[in-house]
């Protein structure tokens, strides 16, 4: 069997649907979507379905892998109907929907993502999770600390390079919808008589993006070393949970109008 692949004339199309993304274009070009883009992802799920036999047998791998291009605007605030990448998700067959663990792979005009996991787990199965890997820790680490599973690129290298080229005008609707759920949140807070205080872990020495959206509220930074970070994920090791864990011990015993940027 051919390896199935995408031609440029298909990236193209992508591009151009995130330069057009209104129904007009897309209707216009409707048929150049079906051959270019979703033809070749059906191709592409076929063959997983095929090689997933081999290492991977429980998961399905079939047309109704393709999600559709269709975005679900409805909670959104960004109402551009369509997607501008095409992607797929593989289940286990044996399991209801997000029931368990599977793969998912998007391709768009400037990457292709692979990436395995759970969606949006219960919190049974949120349980079931964290009691397995607390019983399998060596197990767990060696797999997560090997040379061969770190990451060459980490979450927040993902984030900074996207500000980066993010038009302003987005990124100023974001900050105000951000600001506008943290305002909300201490005012929530605040009638059900708790105390609200945000935590923000710094490990980089210009928060500035920060700053601007916890200004006035209650909070505490945190600035952790760089040798604080776990090299495979970025997260903070023991010894930065713990100095975060007590820079929210030291801010709660101070007066509420006394926590503010460190």
């Amino acid at each position: 069997m051919r390896a199935p692949r995408f031609s440029p004339e298909a990236i193209a199309f992508l591009r151009g649907l995130k330069r057009h993304n209104n129904r007009e274009w897309f209707n216009a070009r409707k048929a150049q979507y079906e051959e270019l883009v979703r033809a070749p992802m059906l191709d592409v799920v076929e063959r997983l379905g095929v090689d997933f036999q081999k290492f991977a047998p429980e998961l399905a791998a079939g047309p109704r892998s393709l999600f559709r291009i269709y975005r679900d605007t409805r909670f959104s605030t960004d109402k551009s109907p369509y997607k501008t990448q095409v992607s797929a998700v593989f289940p286990n067959k044996q399991l209801p929907k997000h029931g368990g663990a599977g793969l998912y792979m998007e391709v768009a005009p400037g990457w292709v993502w692979v990436g395995g996991g759970l969606y949006a787990p219960d919190t049974p199965m949120l349980h079931k999770v964290r009691e397995h890997i607390a019983s399998n820790l060596r197990r767990f680490r060696s797999i997560v600390e090997s040379p061969a599973f770190r990451p060459r690129i980490l979450l927040r290298e993902l984030i900074v390079d996207d500000l980066q080229v993010l038009p302003e005008w987005r990124l100023q609707r974001a900050l105000r919808l951000t600001r506008a759920i943290l305002e909300a949140t201490v005012r929530e807070a605040q009638l059900h008589g708790a105390r609200p205080l945000f935590v923000a872990p710094l490990f980089e020495p210009e928060p500035e993006l920060v700053r601007e959206l916890l200004e006035g509220l209650p909070h505490v930074a945190v600035r952790l070393a760089p040798e604080r970070i776990l090299p495979w994920d970025g997260h903070p090791d023991p010894r930065g949970a713990r100095q975060i864990a007590d820079a929210i011990v030291a801010a709660l015993q101070r007066p509420p109008e006394e926590s503010s940027w460190r």
